[in-house]
């Protein structure tokens, strides 16, 4: 069985500048358009089990409680897309009983939290992830979790053996990674002078962060074993290597830090129900804003029946056939 998990934050981003000019009586809804479409549309084509909206609520996490410059130099968001985030998170609650944000807790925790569950409870099912938080790559240790990438209207499936091509070490060791090359989309530094090609190169030298201090003598409770130990004498003897060790421990508190907070984090006791969602239950919200070609993208789905959509008019892809 299928079952799906949706990073509200990015599709709700993604919907909004992909119909920007679509009003509703003079008033922006692209982005509750565009997101109840692309639901609808993959929930036809993967027939989950499960379906999950993953939220990032509006009050400050633990990863901002130990760096207050976390995600710190993003542009504000843009208020017509602001103000149509209630609008989507309506509808969601509307047709979802798993709509899930947890106070201190980002959305990646919630989706990291709910694929663990869901696998370890039915270890042959398949969890499909749409997100582009590159944080839940670490998810990808098994052929059980996938991807869903879009780009110019395509859509892609991306798992274990596209991450391994792409960068070059496993799911294990892809926190030890974000440690070295940092992420600037959230303020995290990496060490300087260490890029993806670098980073891929040492820790196939080394296996992980844990067995190279281990082998310096440099203990630290917040690093974790990964992989096999090593027997890291011939990369002691390799000068080259020597000199991006020395660059580790003289940013140790930086890379410390990045790792810490690239670790995705349990959440406990979050609810969690098996619930495919009930499209039906959404269309008077789409009666409400004139989305004419929604209804009838259910009713061609399955998702309803023809007496539901009754009237409406043959769906395209035009605006215009949305009132």
């Amino acid at each position: 069985m299928n079952h799906l998990i949706i990073d509200t934050s990015y599709l709700i981003y993604r919907s909004y500048f992909a119909y920007p000019q679509l009003k509703v009586d003079d008033v922006p809804m692209g982005a509750v358009y565009g997101f109840a479409k692309t639901i609808i549309g993959i929930c036809h084509d993967l027939k989950p089990e499960t379906l999950i909206f993953a939220l990032d609520l509006p009050k400050p996490t633990w990863r901002d409680e130990l760096f207050d410059q976390y995600k710190a130099g993003r542009s504000p968001m843009d208020p017509e897309m602001r103000a149509q985030i209630p609008l989507v998170l309506e509808w969601a609650k509307t047709v979802c009983q798993n709509v899930i944000g947890v106070e201190g807790f980002e959305a990646d925790d919630v989706v990291y939290t709910a694929a663990q569950r869901i696998l370890l409870e039915n270890p042959d099912d398949t969890v499909y992830i749409f997100s582009s938080d590159r944080d839940l790559y670490q998810l990808l240790d098994n052929h059980h979790t996938i991807f869903i990438k879009t780009h110019k209207g395509e859509t892609k499936f991306y798992g274990l053996n596209d991450f391994h091509d792409e960068f070059g070490v496993s799911a294990a060791q892809w926190v030890d990674y974000k440690a070295l090359v940092g992420d600037s989309s959230d303020n995290l530094k990496g060490v300087a002078g260490i890029g993806p090609k670098t980073a891929s190169t040492l820790l196939n030298q080394i296996g992980d962060l844990h067995q190279l201090f281990v082998a310096l003598g440099i203990e630290n409770e917040e690093l974790k074993q990964h992989v096999e130990p090593r027997d890291l004498s011939e990369v002691f003897k390799n000068e080259k290597m020597l000199k991006l060790i020395e660059k580790l421990k003289l940013c140790k508190s930086d890379l410390l830090q990045t790792y810490h907070l690239a670790q995705l984090q349990t959440v406990p006791g979050m609810p969690l129900k098996t619930d495919a969602g009930n499209f039906a239950q959404g269309v008077s919200f789409f009666e409400r804003y004139q989305f004419r070609s929604l209804i009838s993208q259910l009713k061609r789905y399955g998702f309803i029946s023809a007496e539901a959509a009754r009237g409406q008019p043959t769906p395209n892809d035009t605006q215009e056939a949305l009132f």
